[in-house]
């Protein structure tokens, strides 16, 4: 048996009170009281079988990441940003076991955040040209006008990140092929 997971998110908004609704099988729809268009993108949630993330977007900068556990709790996060007004783009979303993983980019900056029951951990803040999440580690390329820095980013752990040579990512096996 499948899980509907824009049903049972529908069914969520609808009982905050949104008249939301599922438009092509794809994507949450809805106006809030002021107006703005607020949407979720099937791509922009995950489930790990117990716990459902979605990050909801707003044409006004109001996004919100959320997370249903399993006994029916809902969490709400804003994601951090200089400027909100420009709004926000939620690159990657995925639960690694019982952590969640999120990209996202507000103006110029990308920003790489650890959910973790209710811990709330910044791995990265800077510019992604191209990265590639291979075991429990996340590798960045920071394209900084011609010359380009890589980091490596513990997923579980507190190690900052952590500056890299390309021939260290060579020496690994390492192909940065995801681009934001």
């Amino acid at each position: 048996m499948s899980i509907n997971l824009l049903d049972i998110i529908d069914d969520e908004l609808i009982d905050d009170g949104i008249d939301s609704e599922i438009i092509n099988d794809y994507q949450i729809g809805w106006k809030d009281t002021f107006g703005a268009e607020n949407f979720i993108y099937k791509s922009n949630i995950t489930y790990n079988e117990k716990d459902i993330a979605w990050w909801q977007n707003s044409d006004v900068g109001k996004d919100l990441l959320r997370i249903k556990k399993p006994n029916g709790i809902i969490l709400n996060w804003r994601p951090a940003g200089n400027h909100a007004d420009y709004g926000f783009k939620c690159n990657y979303i995925q639960w690694f076991d019982d952590v969640l993983i999120v990209m996202y980019r507000n103006k110029h900056t990308n920003y790489i955040f650890r959910f973790k029951d209710l811990e709330v951990k910044k791995l990265y803040g800077g510019s992604i040209g191209s990265y590639v999440i291979k075991n429990e580690l996340i590798y960045v390329q920071r394209p900084i006008y011609h010359q380009s820095k890589i980091f490596k980013i513990a997923m579980f752990g507190d190690e900052e990140a952590l500056e890299i040579s390309a021939q260290e990512l060579q020496n690994d096996n390492i192909i940065l092929n995801k681009t934001i």
